[in-house]
């Protein structure tokens, strides 16, 4: 039997999570508590009406009322036993190489959106060395995008594996952030004054990096 991939490992993780913190415990998601978070995850893979509001502002309006339609058939318990059991079997997404690609990140960053939030945020985890890897088979995708038009130079560093490091950006001067897999996927998707990154490089670069970033 083949090991769980990261994405299993986080659906697990969170539902449990969920089950101990409630409805109302605060995240990192601006304006949400996990009440708005669960029902996010479990429209976003069971309601093929409301998946356009998720990425066109202008249809957002729709999302919102499918994710209060989730939360109003049952309750809190119900709606995390939904999150928990995933999509039905003729989703795409019960497809666990579907489920692999698309739902990773997306459950390890929302885990830690929960897990960081508050004021009592708990420290990041040891993952385990296969899902680290998993994670940074995005951050070269993400980091590609993130600095496209960056003023300096830009090189990501894998702190496990730093020979894995890539330069997403050329220039004459470089920055590089270093940093987990994991925490850099937090960073890089918008997460940043929880993360653990260091910026190397001098001090002119890493302040038009910043400058550019803000």
């Amino acid at each position: 039997m083949s090991a769980p991939t990261l994405a299993q490992n986080e659906r697990a993780a969170l539902a449990d999570l969920f089950d101990t913190v409630g409805p109302t415990a605060p995240t990192l998601c601006e304006g949400w508590l996990t009440q708005d978070l669960c029902e996010h995850l479990v429209v976003r893979e069971s309601d093929p009406l409301a998946l356009p509001g998720i990425f066109v502002p202008a249809l957002s309006g729709i999302t919102r009322r499918r994710m209060a339609r989730a939360a109003h058939r049952g309750s809190w318990t119900d709606l995390v036993d939904r999150f928990r059991r995933g999509p039905g079997r003729l989703s795409p997404l019960a497809l666990s190489p579907v489920d692999a690609a698309v739902n990773g990140m997306e459950f390890f960053v929302h885990h830690e959106d929960v897990r960081r939030a508050g004021n009592d945020p708990l420290p990041p985890r040891l993952l385990r060395v296969a899902d680290e890897q998993t994670l940074w088979t995005r951050v070269s995708l993400l980091s590609r995008i993130a600095f496209s038009r960056a003023p300096v130079g830009v090189v990501v560093e894998n702190a496990l594996d730093p020979e894995a490091s890539v330069r997403v950006r050329t220039g004459d001067s470089i920055v590089t952030i270093a940093g987990k897999p994991s925490e850099i996927v937090l960073w890089l998707s918008g997460r940043r004054s929880v993360t653990e990154v260091e910026f190397i490089g001098e001090d002119d670069a890493i302040a038009q990096l910043q400058d550019h970033l803000s």
